[in-house]
């Protein structure tokens, strides 16, 4: 069988359920990872640690942790990775895939080990994800924030919600948006709510035809819903500090979040170098007014500043997103 013939019948939809695959696969290793490989097709299958029999039938890509563990890659596989750190992949080979797996790759296989990297932190892995427009607005005034973001921005959001096991948001974006967080618009399971918040009344109506737990994080409360999962921690100067709520999760089986707000939630991870990977959509408008992307305390110095130790630019419809690993072993912010 030539490569036209087992490209034949695949599709960008046929990618992403073969890299959700591969997440499911990975946070389910007992044994660690130093290189996994992927077959595209019909049936996708996973191998940790080893390649796909070389009679396969399909596409095969195989993705190296570590480069000083490459290996000579065998005829038979038509994608090579070296995933670089928790946003970069570098290719090896990549002659025998279609360009859109190859950018599809690209973009979420890194976010495929973000158990690798919880179990050896003892906490839940954080990407954080915002829409803001050039002049740094996640709403306008009067709190409306529908289609800052993209149809394109839409559907990666939702694609990296199926990847993460849990999705987080405070309790005012929760009583302000009413989101249903949920994957809805690509194949993929459903992500465990995480709400931080003080009262339970606000999940009442986000509680509504739900069956599936909910974690609520908070300092003191009574749950009496078995669909609640209370995560009680202490608060400090009024703030329940993200890095103690990502153990927590980390303990209940949650390997990875996605952070989608609001600016508050987001900011206050951000101070607390509790957010792994920085997503943040830019979009071509500009509001003069309006709800701020980041609330963080305010400096003097450039150098006080949240730098990135890593970075990249993806074109997404007419805007753009910025991927960046806020770098928590650099100067720590000033005046706080």
């Amino acid at each position: 069988m030539d490569l036209n013939d087992k490209m034949s019948g695949l599709s960008n939809e046929t990618c992403w359920e073969s890299i959700l695959s591969l997440a499911e696969e990975v946070k389910k290793a007992q044994k660690p990872i130093e290189f996994c490989s992927l077959t595209f097709g019909l049936k996708t299958s996973v191998h940790l640690n080893r390649f796909p029999p070389q009679k396969s039938k399909s596409l095969n890509a195989v993705f190296f942790l570590d480069p000083d563990k490459i290996k000579s890659v065998p005829d038979h596989i038509h994608g090579a990775f070296l995933i670089t750190d928790v946003i970069q992949v570098s290719e090896i080979i990549s002659s025998g895939l279609p360009k859109e797996f190859i950018q599809m790759i690209k973009t979420y296989a890194p976010y495929c080990f973000a158990s690798v990297y919880a179990k050896r932190w003892k906490r839940a892995f954080a990407v954080s994800h915002l829409a803001q427009t050039l002049d740094g607005r996640i709403a306008t005034v009067a709190g409306d924030s529908k289609w800052i973001g993209s149809r394109g921005n839409f559907i990666h959001a939702h694609r990296m919600r199926a990847l993460m096991d849990g999705i987080v948001i405070g309790s005012k974006t929760l009583m302000k948006d009413k989101p249903q967080l949920t994957v809805r618009h690509v194949p993929g399971k459903n992500p465990c709510p995480v709400i931080i918040g003080s009262s339970l009344r606000i999940l009442k109506c986000f509680l509504h035809d739900r069956n599936e737990p909910i974690f609520f994080v908070t300092s003191k409360t009574q749950v009496q819903d078995q669909r609640i999962r209370a995560l009680v921690l202490d608060r400090i100067n009024g703030i329940i500090k993200g890095s103690e709520i990502l153990k927590s999760l980390y303990s209940q089986g949650i390997h990875s979040v996605y952070i989608e707000g609001g600016s508050f939630t987001t900011s206050h991870f951000l101070e607390d170098e509790s957010v792994d990977v920085l997503q943040l959509h830019v979009s071509p408008l500009m509001l003069g007014s309006g709800i701020n992307s980041f609330n963080l305390p305010v400096i003097q110095n450039i150098s006080s500043a949240v730098q990135f130790r890593d970075s990249k630019f993806l074109p997404v419809d007419k805007g753009i997103m910025f991927i960046g690993i806020p770098d928590s072993n650099g100067t720590k912010r000033k005046n706080r």
